[in-house]
């Protein structure tokens, strides 16, 4: 197999097709989502939050960046979680257990709003379209756990970077 070097391009193959050098950023997807959503249970559920990407390479890299907008954490000394997941896959590197999200909202006496933000940088291994999407859930049943409340705006940036 013949390629070119170019320190600009990357290498190009006999068929043009360019390998893009390290990392470079390779394309760009952004969502936006303000829809409330709230749940009392300790299950994860998704926020609505969600963006699609297909990676051009299979050994690109994914960086997700995810910023809910108003996460509410009950009254009461409770927590709420916030995590990533891929697919149907929780993606967290601190495992799928329930305080092991990538964001923790948590309220000691009464009810609390703000922004959480969120961020990982991904290895998919694919070429498919794959979804990225922000869950939450809530520490102790019963308890209220939130999103984008009162139409805040949540956003979820993906950066394909080459690997």
């Amino acid at each position: 197999m013949t390629f070119i070097v170019d320190g600009t391009n990357g290498l190009t193959f006999p068929d043009t097709s360019v390998q893009t050098s390290a990392g470079k950023v390779i394309q760009v997807v952004q969502a936006n989502y303000s829809t409330e959503v709230t749940t009392s249970g300790t299950t994860f559920v998704t926020t609505g939050l969600t963006a699609s990407i297909t990676p051009k390479y299979s050994t690109s890299k994914i960086l997700v960046i995810a910023n809910i907008g108003d996460a509410y954490s009950g009254s009461g000394a409770r927590n709420s979680v916030y995590t990533l997941y891929r697919d149907s896959t929780n993606i967290s590197p601190a495992g799928t257990a329930l305080l092991n999200g990538f964001a923790t909202v948590r309220s000691d006496a009464g009810a609390l709003q703000t922004p959480a933000g969120m961020s990982f940088l991904d290895s998919p291994a694919t070429t498919s379209s794959t979804t990225y999407a922000v869950y939450m859930a809530n520490f102790s049943n019963g308890f209220v756990t939130g999103a984008q409340l009162n139409g805040a705006v949540s956003t979820m940036t993906l950066m394909e970077i080459a690997a």
